[in-house]
């Protein structure tokens, strides 16, 4: 061989060795199981990794079989991996393992058979990756996964059954979650899991219409208003006009749930994707066309006694009145102390029967869509002022305050029905709070959304947690008030409720018993100013 060839050959096999030289100690640092083993399974090399993950030195291990030193169990047949290998030269999987302590290990293997020029076996190379407390946590997902799912299916079967429509949606376009049956006959079409609601009600020609017959933009909607605000929506009036120009009414709940209610951590499919940004609403339909047959047999019934009951009323009060005032000129019989006593009883006894008898005109004509409201600009800080100093002057131990930091606030009211508002509420905060003290009125002004929000406190009685999503009902009345035989008819709030939504408000509260009440309200502002 000639001298260049040969010195070009030494060098060559010099780098060969140092490549194989970093190779090996590279394979002895690594972290994974790196086992070679010759075609009858003799271990040639075992690295450091290996050691670490089974226990036994290079020493040891070197010329043991491998899968009799690590009790190997396969997914399958050893015969049917050792096919694999011969024909595709590759093999990867599970295998369990015995360690030297006795402890199975399953790890992650990879195998690969090498073969020499003439295509024979020459050496396997093995590289396993402890995977024991990965598949121990994998198991227990699937674990809880399978739980959360049967809990799931029998949720959806329990909700199937109920008459009433139960939806879960999501995000800003309030995509359908979750649904039961009796939600597609509420619509009267086939809900979609991920259609946003908008888009579901105009593919099917459904529109939505207040209780007063007019159409809601999707903006006024019980599920939009809990989804934009975050506020439990109660007993939301709505009418269903469904595909076949049928109409349904029914009374919503929109409830925004938790972050640690239970959907937020479901890891089932009908919850993945969910953004944790994203507000879950729970909403509620319930069918009151039965109720509604029935209001209007009550509704007739209470028209009928209140007309017939305002001529005698205005009789009695009139006489009374008159009684009190020839009394006081001194004219005619004059009353003992005793008759005027009765005369003025009757006298408030008439008062109090007729503003019962005109809140139950009122509520009638807001169910058949006859109550007028008559808007125009007014400063609701003077109206505020006046129903303040009237209804002081009822209450020597109250102390209602006004907090306000505007000189005046324009609004666009039909100040009669405002001052009905008004002065419900703060009657209401005066006769829950028995033992007297501060009533706190405070307005703000509420720039982005254009509003003014008034809000009325007291530290009285409160309203029982369990009674909350009724008290805006018609004759509703707390259980402790009741208790306690505070009087009252139970339309105040309801009437206060439907007057701020007709002109264009929103009126809720928060309460606690024992503690007080809170009730808020917002109307909208002027677009022009007070001369």
């Amino acid at each position: 061989m000639h001298y260049g060839t040969l010195k070009k050959h030494k060098s060559y096999l010099l780098s060969r060795k140092n490549q194989l030289d970093l190779q090996g100690r590279l394979l002895e640092l690594a972290h994974d199981a790196i086992i070679v083993r010759d075609p009858e399974s003799n271990i040639v090399l075992w690295n450091q990794g290996a050691e670490h993950l089974y226990g036994w030195t290079a020493r040891e291990a070197m010329g043991q079989i491998t899968h009799t030193l690590l009790q190997t169990r396969f997914p399958v047949s050893e015969d049917d991996v050792q096919n694999i290998l011969e024909t595709k030269g590759y093999w990867e999987g599970d295998l369990v393992h015995t360690n030297r302590e006795g402890e199975q290990v399953i790890v992650e293997s990879r195998q690969i058979l090498e073969r020499d020029a003439r295509s024979k076996p020459m050496a396997i190379l093995e590289i396993n990756r402890d995977v024991t407390e990965r598949r121990r946590l994998e198991v227990i997902e699937r674990k809880l996964q399978a739980e959360q799912k049967a809990k799931l299916d029998f949720l959806q079967l329990i909700i199937d059954e109920l008459p009433v429509g139960i939806y879960l949606v999501r995000g800003l376009e309030a995509r359908f979650v979750l649904f039961n049956r009796a939600t597609t006959s509420v619509w009267g079409a086939e809900v979609k899991p991920g259609q946003p609601l908008k888009e579901f009600m105009e593919d099917n020609n459904i529109k939505l219409l207040g209780a007063n017959g007019q159409e809601l933009s999707f903006q006024q909607l019980a599920t939009y208003q809990a989804i934009m605000t975050g506020a439990n929506i109660y007993q939301f009036q709505e009418v269903v006009r469904r595909p076949d120009g049928s109409v349904l009414p029914i009374l919503v709940g929109a409830i925004p749930l938790k972050r640690d209610d239970a959907p937020y951590r479901f890891s089932h499919d009908l919850f993945t994707g969910i953004d944790p940004d994203e507000r879950l609403v729970l909403v509620v339909h319930q069918d009151v066309t039965i109720l509604k047959k029935t209001e209007a047999l009550k509704e007739e019934f209470i028209n009928l006694a209140t007309h017939e009951l305002r001529t005698p009323v205005t009789v009695l009060a009139m006489g009374a009145d008159m009684l009190l005032a020839r009394s006081a000129r001194g004219h005619g019989q004059p009353l003992d102390v005793r008759q005027e006593k009765i005369v003025q009883d009757m006298r408030q006894a008439t008062r109090q029967l007729s503003k019962i008898t005109e809140d139950m005109v009122d509520a009638t004509r807001l169910q058949v869509g006859h109550l007028q409201v008559k808007q125009k600009p007014t400063d609701l800080l003077v109206l505020v002022t006046q129903v303040i100093d009237r209804l002081q002057l009822t209450t020597p131990i109250h102390q209602i305050n006004l907090h306000t930091s505007v000189d005046k606030l324009c609004v666009f009211i039909d100040a009669d029905r405002i001052e009905q508002v008004l002065a419900n509420l703060l009657s209401n905060a005066i006769k829950y709070s028995p033992q007297g003290g501060p009533i706190d009125i405070t307005i703000k002004e509420e720039t982005r959304t254009n509003e003014a929000l008034l809000q009325v406190k007291d530290g009285g009685l409160g309203i029982p947690a369990n009674q909350q999503s009724r008290i805006f009902g018609r004759f509703e009345r707390a259980d402790n008030v009741k208790a306690m035989h505070i009087g009252g008819t139970g339309l105040g709030l309801y009437l206060s409720r439907e007057l701020i939504e007709c002109h264009g408000g929103h009126i809720w509260f928060e309460s606690e018993e024992g503690v007080g009440s809170t009730f808020c309200f917002t109307l909208p502002l002027c677009s022009e100013n007070l001369s």
